[in-house]
């Protein structure tokens, strides 16, 4: 088998994973997408959080002029649970 040798001190590499393929380049690349990707997304806010009973009130309110007085009330119950009163 001609070629299958490896000269004495001398590494075999699998071609295109050496120092110089590009793969270090990417690494810096993708934590740079992933920021910014991570950053576009909104915060979720935590369940007890004004931003989270506002929303809870007016889900509330929109069941309400929908007819859906169960599910408003359920709504406004989770708002007060929360720690929150108008």
């Amino acid at each position: 088998m001609r070629g299958a040798r490896i000269a004495a001190g001398r590494r075999r590499t699998v071609r295109g994973l050496g120092a110089n393929s590009g793969l270090r380049a990417a690494g810096p690349l993708l934590a740079v997408g992933f920021l910014l990707a991570a950053a576009a997304v909104p915060p979720i806010p935590p369940p007890n959080s004004p931003t989270a009973q506002e929303a809870l009130f007016d889900e509330g309110n929109r069941l309400y002029q929908e007819g859906d007085f169960g599910g408003a009330a359920a709504n406004y119950e989770a708002v007060l649970e929360g720690g929150f009163e108008s």
